[in-house]
């Protein structure tokens, strides 16, 4: 990948908010890597090495409403496993897919 196309990638990020963290793209990127299928928030946190508490925070803010009840990027959504309920499934919402097509293209 060439850095003008990473920085492309990184612009694309900071155009849903000038301020989002690299931690937040790097919870996005991983599971649009699994997408169709979803992926265990718990291993989110372990293939990132962050805290559960981060990867909830990164998911919730990435998904329709954020921490603070406000609205968030409706990149995500999240739900509870029914064989395990202790689970909690994130994948992307057609927002999100766009959002894959779009840094897939500025690779090309």
């Amino acid at each position: 990948m060439k850095l003008s196309a990473l920085t492309n990638s990184i612009e694309l990020f900071r155009s849903l908010n000038p301020e989002m963290q690299a931690q937040m793209m790097l919870t996005f990127l991983l599971i649009a890597s699994k997408d169709p299928r979803p992926i265990a928030m718990s291993d989110i946190g372990e293939r990132l090495a962050i805290a559960q508490s981060s990867v909830s925070r990164n998911v919730q803010a990435l998904s329709g409403t954020n921490r603070h009840g406000t609205r968030g990027y409706g990149l995500v959504h999240t739900w509870v496993n029914p064989d395990n309920r202790r689970q909690k499934m994130v994948e992307l919402t057609p927002h999100g897919r766009r959002i894959v097509e779009l840094l897939k293209s500025i690779g090309d």
